[in-house]
C-alpha cells in the first residue's frame, strides 16, 4: 500500500469487529503524531473505497466532522490503508482551533477571539478508546 498522505483511504476497528472507511485529511506538522481524519462510512468493504461524502453527528462536545488521532495507528496496522481518493472541500475539515488560535491545517491564520472560540474544533489528540466511542456513535445514528 502507498504511503500515508492527504487522501489516504483507511479502514479503521471499532466495536466488536465492524471497519469504518476514514480519508486522512491532514497530518500535522505541528502537533507531534497527530493526524485528521473523515468518517466515509461505518462499514467497509471494497465496493464503497471511492465515496468521498464525510459523515457528522453532534455530540455534546460540539459538532464532529474531522476526528484527530495519532499517527501511530497507521503505522503500527492497527488501522490499515485501503485505498487513495481525492478529498473534496478539504478546507471544511482542516479550519481549527488549536490553543485558541485559528489554523487552516497547519498553518496559522490569526488569534481567535473568546466570543468565537467555541465555533471552530478544537484539536484533541483522541486516545484509541475516544476513536472507538465515536465511531460507535457514528454507527448509531447512520445504522438506525
Amino acid at each position: 500500500m502507498d504511503n500515508l498522505r492527504i487522501g489516504s483511504l483507511m479502514a479503521v476497528p471499532y466495536g466488536n469487529g465492524k471497519l469504518a472507511l476514514c480519508q486522512v485529511v491532514w497530518i500535522s506538522n505541528v502537533i507531534n503524531n497527530c493526524i485528521g481524519f473523515i468518517v466515509l462510512s461505518t462499514s467497509y468493504d471494497d465496493s464503497n473505497v471511492e465515496n468521498n461524502r464525510a459523515l457528522e453527528i453532534d455530540l455534546p462536545v460540539g459538532k464532529i466532522v474531522t476526528i484527530y488521532a495519532s499517527i501511530d495507528n497507521v503505522f503500527n496496522g492497527n488501522w490499515r490503508l485501503v485505498g487513495f481518493s481525492n478529498v473534496n472541500n478539504l478546507d471544511e475539515y482542516i479550519t481549527h482551533n488549536i490553543g485558541g488560535n485559528l489554523y487552516k491545517g497547519d498553518v496559522f491564520v490569526r488569534v481567535l477571539d473568546k466570543s468565537e472560540i467555541n465555533n471552530y474544533r478544537k484539536v484533541l489528540n483522541s486516545g484509541n478508546k475516544a476513536v472507538d466511542l465515536i465511531l460507535c456513535r457514528f454507527d448509531e445514528i447512520y445504522n438506525k
